[in-house]
């Protein structure tokens, strides 16, 4: 039987349940699944209610897909007791199909809120309270035995006029504790030990694999950017932080709490990573989030010259990595080493920071449905745009393009007129690169 989902968007109009349900319209799209908005026709007709029905194609209970499927309702419908994962009101089997009844959210996911709404540029107070309901939810569905395996934006929804979030999406969750499959998740937020270039590894924790996601989902809120492409040696700006830690701090607006607690959740070992209750206890007594572009600019200087200063005195990197044998060692951990001249990468910044953008790319057809997210084009290539006409901003800003446009990287003035030559080499390369892959 076709699985796919082009064989399931002519059901528009359809009733299900005993026709309580009608099925409008598409609303989302995944590997094997497709998404309605439903209306429950025994609401009143001035106070609708709209359910996200999960369309599924039924299949034989001997065929590769159909455990899947079971698991990922039955852990859906599991962890949906919490108040921060989306509800799973019922499914309902029919002789062709099963369809999950979901709550509606017609506010629609934390990519859109991130990257499109902006909601959480420069605001801390928000960004603090809906981290914490993500990472209490991971903490209930870890404390089941529950491991998602594909936390991202466009898994999470958003409700109450922007003030809650839901975990949606367990189309790759699994209740094994340790597991050796590889490229199972969406690329932005894949540990490395799950892209498959650490070794010796071994089965690896399902549980620090979401710690690592939920880090590059701070980075997200907090700078409207992710921090590498993909954890992988052949990633300069993933490579250039294994080399120096303090490098995201050169590149994005976060706080130095903020900075604390990703580097704890990269940890290149995946037992060093924190568990769910420690990374929340961080979370909350962190005050600061992120920081404003003068203060990035100041901080850059700062840290250029604080590496200027130990390479005239040699002092040494307290990070143990080392190139040989065309291997990165990494803290008793080995990866194969880049094609590119790591030490010029590292020296010249030469990697900007990907923009934050859609990720579909959810290895879903090893290992489940996969996450049902619209099919949304990447956002535009970020560009060099000018400064606004009237308005003396100083150098060109880093402009990440979305619908309604991304976020600004504009050096702070102050520290340009201290150095401005410094600070124009510094950027100079991300100006000229800054590109989607």
């Amino acid at each position: 039987m076709d699985t796919t989902p082009r064989r399931m968007h002519h059901l528009a109009g359809t009733r299900i349940d005993n026709d309580s349900i009608l099925l409008q319209s598409v609303i989302g799209q995944g590997a094997y699944g497709v998404v309605y908005r439903a209306l429950d026709l025994s609401s009143p007709p001035h106070a609708p209610c709209f359910y996200a029905v999960k369309c599924l194609a039924r299949v034989h209970s001997n065929h590769r897909q159909y455990k899947f499927q079971q698991r990922e309702i039955v852990l859906h419908q599991i962890a949906s007791r919490h108040e921060n994962v989306l509800k799973v009101h019922r499914v309902i089997k029919e002789e062709k199909y099963i369809f999950v009844v979901l709550d509606f959210c017609e506010e629609g996911d934390l990519f859109t809120a991130i990257v499109e709404q902006r909601r959480f540029l420069h605001n801390d107070h928000l960004i603090k309270k809906l981290y914490l309901q993500l990472l209490e939810a991971v903490k209930y569905c870890h404390d089941l035995g529950i491991y998602h395996r594909d936390l991202k934006p466009e898994n999470i929804l958003v409700c109450d006029k922007g003030e809650k979030i839901l975990l949606t999406d367990f189309g790759l969750a699994t209740s094994q504790r340790t597991c050796t499959d590889t490229g199972c998740g969406s690329s932005f937020y894949i540990s490395p030990e799950v892209n498959g270039v650490l070794s010796p590894i071994g089965p690896y924790s399902t549980a620090r694999t979401d710690i690592w996601a939920l880090g590059v989902i701070l980075i997200n809120l907090v700078c409207n950017r992710n921090p590498w492409h993909k954890a992988v040696p052949d990633d300069e700006t993933f490579v250039a932080f294994l080399h120096s830690p303090r490098y995201l701090l050169k590149l994005l607006p976060m706080s130095v709490e903020v900075h604390n607690i990703i580097t704890q959740t990269f940890c290149l070992n995946p037992p060093r990573r924190p568990d769910i209750d420690t990374l929340i206890d961080l979370v909350q007594k962190t005050e600061r989030f992120s920081i404003s572009s003068e203060e990035l600019g100041e901080r850059i200087l700062r840290i250029e010259a604080e590496e200027r200063l130990d390479k005239i005195l040699g002092v040494r990197s307290e990070v143990d990595f080392t190139v040989e044998k065309k291997m990165i060692h990494y803290g008793g951990l080995s990866m194969p080493a880049p094609k590119f001249n790591i030490e010029a990468a590292i020296g010249l910044m030469a990697s900007p920071v990907p923009s934050a953008t859609r990720d579909g790319s959810s290895d879903s057809d090893t290992d489940s449905d996969g996450p049902v997210t619209p099919e949304v084009a990447p956002i535009d290539v970020g560009n060099v745009v000018s400064d606004i006409e009237g308005l003396d901003l100083g150098e060109p800003r880093i402009h990440a393009a979305g619908k309604d446009g991304g976020y600004l990287i504009n050096p702070g003035q102050d520290a340009r007129n201290k150095n401005k030559t410094g600070l124009r080499d510094i950027m100079k390369p991300a100006l000229r690169k800054l590109r989607l892959s």
